[in-house]
């Protein structure tokens, strides 16, 4: 990645590792595939990952949790 100095990456959850550690940083943005679930979607965020691809974006674009104002 950091010969190829991508735009994003995108990576199955299943690859990340566990825990809240942060992905290896570059230029790029991380983009996290099959994530359906709120809580997986909230816990990004502190890893250093803001964007997701979903089966379920209906509804959790309507999710009150994904929607609440920041530092609400």
């Amino acid at each position: 990645a950091r010969a190829l100095v991508p735009e994003f990456i995108f990576v199955n959850k299943r690859l990340l590792p566990t825990g809240k550690c942060a992905v290896w940083s570059g230029p790029w943005q991380w983009t996290v595939y099959v994530v359906d679930e709120v809580g997986r979607v909230n816990a990004y965020p502190e890893r250093g990952i803001y964007y997701v691809q979903t089966d379920r974006v209906g509804e959790l674009l309507v999710d009150p949790e994904l929607n609440k104002p920041a530092g609400g």
